[in-house]
């Protein structure tokens, strides 16, 4: 039976789970430069490694969630066209998730609707994690 890891974070309301092998790190969201004229759901850059700029998403509004709460952490993730970040409130940890497992039903919300980047819902006893395809996010 196969494993699969999740990264688990948090924002706003809601509780994400992502395939870890779709995120490059976390870092800090002080240094987030707003783009003038931007609008969202891009909420601005921020310098990457010395040499680039990552631009920096929420992650709400990629899926169709207007509340607008951010935190102060960005995930980088993987996308076709480059890295991407996008605002988290605080993050969870690693977890495991078995091939198969039980928990794991379909998603019936709002969020992601149309986007393919929201794949099913995980109930475990501590709560339910919304479990995305974060490279749907990002491709058009």
């Amino acid at each position: 039976m196969g494993e699969k890891r999740l990264i688990t974070f948090s924002i706003s309301k809601h509780r994400f789970a992502a395939p870890i092998d779709e995120i490059r790190e976390v870092v800090s969201a002080d240094a987030v430069m707003p783009v003038p004229g931007a609008r969202r759901p891009l909420l601005g850059l921020l310098p990457y490694r010395g040499h680039t700029v990552l631009p920096v998403f929420s992650l709400l509004d990629l899926l169709g969630d207007r509340s607008g709460e951010s935190g102060n952490l960005v995930i980088v993730a993987a996308s076709p066209g480059g890295p991407v970040g996008f605002r988290v409130r605080q993050m969870g940890g690693v977890m495991m998730l078995s091939a198969g497992e039980q928990e794991v039903v379909p998603y019936e919300g709002d969020l992601g609707a149309g986007t393919g980047a929201v794949t099913a819902l995980l109930k475990r006893t501590g709560g339910e994690y919304i479990i995305l395809d974060i490279g749907k996010l990002f491709t058009s």
